[in-house]
Parts: C-alpha cells; structure tokens; sequence
C-alpha cells in the first residue's frame, strides 16, 4: 500500500523555486531534483514537500498521522524498540520514551510528555 502511495505522489510536479537547498530537508518522494520539504510524518517517516505533502493528506484522510515540521532527524523522535514516536520523557532514565515504553520497561518510573520537559528545560 505505501509503494502504491509513493508511485502517485512520485508522478506529481512543483514549481522550480521548491527546489531544496543546502541545509533544507528533501522531500524522500520527489524523483530526481528533489523539492524542499514542508512536514514530516511521523508515521510514514517520511519528509514532504507541498504537493506531495497535500496527496498524502488525501490519501490518508481520517488515519492518525502525526505531521511535524519537516525535519532531517526522524529516526531519532522514534522508539528503536516499538517504532513509535518519543513522545514522553522518563525523569527516572533522563531518556526520551514511547507511550508503550511507560507501559512496560519504564512502568512505575517518573514520566512527562516530552513537549512539558522541553518547556521546563528553557
């Protein structure tokens, strides 16, 4: 089903000053000249530009699909173990963690969101 995806939004076109440049994050469906990435995905973890950005919002219209900024480090806001997005902070383990992570090897540990340790370290 995500290669039936990709094959649609590969077969889309935007105009040249998309194009990404040194330090912008690349849209990972964008053949060739690769497009300036808007949104990542945490579930598809992949980066879009605008019009592919717009298809896959089509495409999984009603699905939870958790948009960021575009960013260039999604492997690192995903949990290695249970491939979900770091969304908590483990006080206890001073370590980023998924909800399934408090659930079971962090159960009983100190734990926020992750937006709330960002907030209170600045």
């Amino acid at each position: 089903m995500m290669a039936e995806v990709e094959e649609k939004l590969k077969k889309t076109k935007l105009p040249a000053d998309c194009y990404a440049g040194a330090g912008d994050v690349q849209c990972d469906v964008c053949t060739g000249r690769k497009y300036k990435a808007v949104k990542s995905c945490l579930m598809c973890l992949n980066s879009y530009c605008q019009n592919h950005l717009e298809q896959h919002e089509s495409f999984f219209k009603g699905k939870r699909h958790n948009l960021i900024d575009a960013t260039g480090r999604l492997q690192e806001m995903i949990c290695q173990k249970h491939e979900k997005h770091l969304e908590m902070y483990c006080i206890t383990d001073q370590q980023c963690i998924c909800e399934l992570c408090t659930e079971y090897e962090h159960k009983n540990h100190d734990t926020v969101s992750a937006a709330e340790q960002r907030t209170e370290k600045q």
